[in-house]
């Protein structure tokens, strides 16, 4: 999409095969280097990547400035394990994002109160709102004016319903269909197959994204994972002393400033449940990675010492020796002087 000051020009463009080569992947939101535009035909070629300020792994996009998690309060109920994992995940991206809570409509407002109050102790205010009845949905776009805004959540939590709210009488494109919630499992169903980018009438862009259930925690090791916890990074920057160890999991090591008053009830049990399951990804992936060594390196006898070399694939490495080369050479002039010499004996047999 090209963007001007009042006016957009859509493109159908394909990526160059070098950046395919080089798996340099293009993501929705990338700004793109073109050319041979056909402006009648409404095709460019894609031959580069301008670099990103911003990107997301889960869901896959570039560029965006705020992030919208959205989650619903009841059908589907909110579970703190997936709504932890959500957010460590957010975390991780380094983006600003806001925690989004809809439905509010089928709570009383006891209930919302209490689940505002569990996650301001978390270190989150949440934005509670109802995209059925319209509360809270206008306070919310106006701080998408002017924005590259990602909603991202699991499914059934009503993105695109919020999205259709968003642009409800807008000219610009259809509106995006929605589903309901499952009726056995109570979980919401898949709308959204793919990332796609839709422009505001309030100016800025925003991206829907397809729902998932719980997002993946690899590339994570353990110290990134504890600074994805609030409460973990309130207690350590607002303690005038350090942890005993500087290795310190904040697990109830002796010494660590991370005491049980910074926990809420359950939180300690997710964020210790969440490292276990990061630790165990490493090892695996670190032990995945000593056997792949292994395999690709040999012991080769110097001087002084025994050392290790790369193993050469002989197709895509090696030089053939000259001695191979000529013993090579030699057996397939024997083979040919073979079959020249039973030529021979089958023509002296037809002359007799």
């Amino acid at each position: 999409m090209l963007a001007e000051e009042d006016r957009t020009t859509e493109l159908l463009c394909v990526a160059r095969a070098l950046l395919k080569k080089i798996k340099k992947r293009v993501l929705v939101g990338d700004e793109v280097v073109l050319s041979g535009v056909d402006w009648v035909q409404s095709r460019g070629m894609i031959d580069d990547v301008v670099g990103r300020r911003s990107e997301l792994v889960e869901p896959p996009i570039a560029n965006v400035d705020q992030a919208l998690l959205v989650f619903a309060l009841e059908q589907p109920p909110l579970e703190v394990k997936q709504l932890t994992r959500f957010l460590v995940s957010m975390e991780a991206t380094k983006v600003p994002f806001t925690l989004v809570l809809n439905k509010c409509e089928l709570l009383s407002e006891v209930e919302v109160a209490d689940w505002r109050a569990r996650l301001e102790s978390w270190g989150y205010d949440a934005k509670v709102i109802s995209v059925a009845t319209g509360q809270g949905v206008e306070e919310l776009e106006e701080a998408l004016r002017g924005k590259t805004t990602v909603l991202a959540g699991p499914s059934g939590v009503g993105k695109s319903s919020l999205i259709n709210r968003f642009r409800f009488g807008s000219a610009l494109a259809d509106l995006q269909s929605v589903k309901g919630v499952g009726t056995r499992s109570g979980r919401g169903k898949h709308t959204t197959r793919h990332v796609s980018l839709l422009r505001l009438d309030v100016g800025g862009f925003l991206a829907d994204t397809p729902g998932f259930g719980y997002p993946s925690l690899e590339g994570f090791d353990t110290d990134k994972l504890a600074m994805c916890f609030p409460e973990i990074r309130d207690a350590l920057a607002s303690s005038d002393a350090r942890c005993q160890f500087s290795d310190c999991t904040h697990r109830h090591e002796p010494g660590c400033v991370v005491v049980d008053e910074c926990w809420e009830e359950r939180r300690y049990d997710l964020y210790y449940d969440l490292f276990e399951e990061v630790k165990q990804i490493a090892d695996t992936e670190r032990m995945a990675s000593g056997r792949e060594s292994r395999t690709k390196t040999k012991s080769a006898a110097g001087k002084d010492a025994t050392r290790t070399e790369a193993k050469l694939e002989t197709k895509s490495h090696r030089r053939v020796s000259r001695r191979r080369s000529r013993m090579e050479t030699e057996d397939l002039r024997a083979r040919a002087l073979d079959d020249d010499d039973g030529d021979d004996n089958y023509d002296d047999e037809d002359q007799d």
